[in-house]
């Protein structure tokens, strides 16, 4: 049997003649210098476990220890754990949609044979969305963090014909009928703390074997000197429908019956009731149908169904009676695009409706090259154009003679009074958007260096955010802003949650999701427009209009338009 000892003291309690792993700490070398005869005398058969620096060090201050050693093997680190790898190769043969937190995500897919180009974006609007995603590969889209936004990228996936699994990284929750996969482990020492707490006798060894992999360190604390219950405990629904542990759909997913039941749900016409059938479901085709039933899915059946062909007017329509104004849109921009609507009136008026003026500006003058000779048709179309030069905002707030941007850039490339001037023209915007959301002056304060940190390094937010997908530097601003307090969150530490609205009110605000209040607050607090809040948010016009018209009409006191 192998004993392992995390600190050199723990070798004095290991019989004599066994064996040992051994993990080795620059603090130890002291000791194990002074105490090596213990190793003689007990007769232990060790194995030294040691990074570079501490195996380097040994050689300086435990020189005498250090050539007691017989045999010296390199063992090179694997950049993610076997069980994140073996998690996604199951998830990609099998098509399984993921939600993936953390880091080693790239690291995974490449140890796990994913094969292609990879496709990162975010959710944004559906329109933009379809965009992005028309190039092939396997998608990995940020922003996901509900499951209104999972069906989107559905049916934005179906909308370009796209298949398979597809990634969701680092929602806020778990989403219903996707895989929670991650590389993520427990410090060892932690780990073994929290066996040996729970009675396991060799907790070091068992952390090890369980890869330091969280749900199973959980498991095993439940059920202590006792086998983990056996994978055949689950059904097969509940392995199909993603409905058991990590472990367990990564050893059976493969499993004849669990492709079989996958596509006989795909394959099904009558909707099933469970959520996490649906999402199996909808993975099928069928024309748009009046039959009961959850919109979303029969959705994404019926876009996948429509393919490379031009969406008739009765389908647009059908479309919107259902209350998807935001995939109809890209449905008539599709009509327009195949040549069949000859007028652009009903797509222009959507996306100003929308705020895209850019996209609708791209449309008008399209419109008027085609309508070169019809005179009804171009005077239409010059009206149109008219109107969105008469609407369109300044794109970026101006600081002394720059735009905002502009500032950002020099910043980054090392401009320190350009970070200067930024912070003090956002300081006291930044200052009230966490105040707001319930922090005091020092954590205030900490949230605000954090958010600039993570304004002025390159490619280090964990999101994706990037100044080149925002029209405007307010969105931008309070996106960063919300990942720095998302990355703050997670964080064991007190908050107040309090915000300044009217008495009858407050209390009906301390209740609401985070992500409601979130969105009241850029609403009502920050004073940012429709577009802007779906900027910040990442998401689409119609989503923050369908969320806040949810959110009042639940609320029995509404809240008023202007507070000061």
């Amino acid at each position: 049997m192998l004993n392992v000892c995390l600190r050199a003291h723990e070798v004095t309690e290991v019989e004599p003649g066994r064996r040992v792993l051994l993990r080795v700490r620059k603090e130890d070398l002291d000791w194990l210098n002074l105490a090596r005869p213990i190793f003689a005398t007990r007769e232990l058969r060790t194995i030294l476990w040691a990074d570079d620096e501490t195996f380097d060090a040994m050689m300086r201050r435990a020189p005498d220890f250090h050539d007691w050693i017989s045999r010296t093997v390199e063992v090179p680190a694997k950049a993610v754990p076997d069980f994140a790898v073996a998690g996604l190769s199951a998830a990609l043969e099998v098509g399984a949609e993921v939600s993936w937190r953390g880091e080693g995500l790239h690291e995974s897919i490449s140890a796990a044979g994913g094969k292609g180009a990879v496709v990162e974006t975010w959710v944004g609007s559906y329109r933009e969305l379809v965009i992005r995603l028309q190039e092939p590969g396997l998608h990995i889209i940020s922003g996901v963090h509900d499951e209104e936004l999972a069906w989107q990228v559905r049916m934005a996936r179906a909308h370009g014909g796209h298949t398979g699994t597809w990634i969701a990284q680092e929602p806020f929750r778990e989403i219903v009928g996707m895989w929670p996969l991650h590389a993520e482990q427990l410090d060892w020492d932690e780990a073994t703390a929290m066996l040996h707490s729970a009675g396991w006798a060799r907790p070091a060894l068992l952390a090890a074997w369980l890869e330091l992999e969280p749900e199973r360190i959980d498991e095993a604390i439940k059920c202590v000197n006792r086998a983990p219950r056996p994978t055949s405990d689950w059904k097969i629904e509940q392995v199909t429908l993603a409905g058991a542990p990590p472990r367990v759909l990564r050893e059976r997913a493969r499993e004849h019956e669990c492709r079989a039941l996958r596509e006989r749900l795909r394959s099904q016409q009558a909707q099933p009731e469970q959520p996490a059938a649906r999402v199996l479901w909808s993975e099928g085709s069928s024309p748009w149908q009046g039959e009961d039933g959850v919109l979303e899915p029969r959705l994404v059946r019926a876009l996948r169904e429509l393919g490379d062909r031009t969406p008739t007017t009765e389908f647009v329509k059908q479309v919107l009676d259902a209350g998807f104004e935001e995939v109809a849109v890209r449905l008539v921009e599709d009509r327009w695009n195949h040549g069949v609507d000859q007028r652009a009136d009903e797509l222009v008026a959507m996306l100003v409706r929308f705020e895209d003026l850019a996209a609708a500006r791209k449309i008008v003058d399209e419109w008027l090259d085609r309508a070169a000779n019809d005179e009804e048709s171009f005077a239409a179309a010059s009206r149109w154009l008219a109107t969105i030069e008469s609407n369109s905002p300044a794109m970026f707030p101006a600081i002394g003679d720059e735009s905002a941007f502009n500032l950002l850039n020099r910043w980054r490339s090392g401009d320190k009074h350009a970070g200067d001037l930024l912070l003090n023209f956002y300081y006291n915007k930044l200052r009230r958007y966490f105040q707001a959301r319930g922090y005091l002056d020092d954590d205030t304060t900490s949230l605000i260096v954090e958010t600039m940190s993570m304004l002025g390094a390159v490619g280090s937010i964990s999101s994706k955010l990037s100044p080149h997908d925002f029209q405007s530097f307010e969105p931008f601003l309070y996106a960063t802003a919300r990942v720095a307090l998302s990355n703050w969150q997670r964080l064991p530490r007190p908050r107040a949650r309090f915000v300044k609205v009217p008495a009858q009110l407050s209390d009906m605000l301390q209740e609401l999701p985070d992500d409601d209040l979130e969105l009241l607050l850029l609403k009502y607090e920050d004073g940012l427009p429709l577009g802007g809040i779906a900027e910040a948010l990442q998401t689409s016009i119609p989503t923050v209009v369908r969320r806040i018209h949810r959110i009042e009409h639940n609320l029995p006191y509404r809240v008023p338009a202007d507070r000061d």
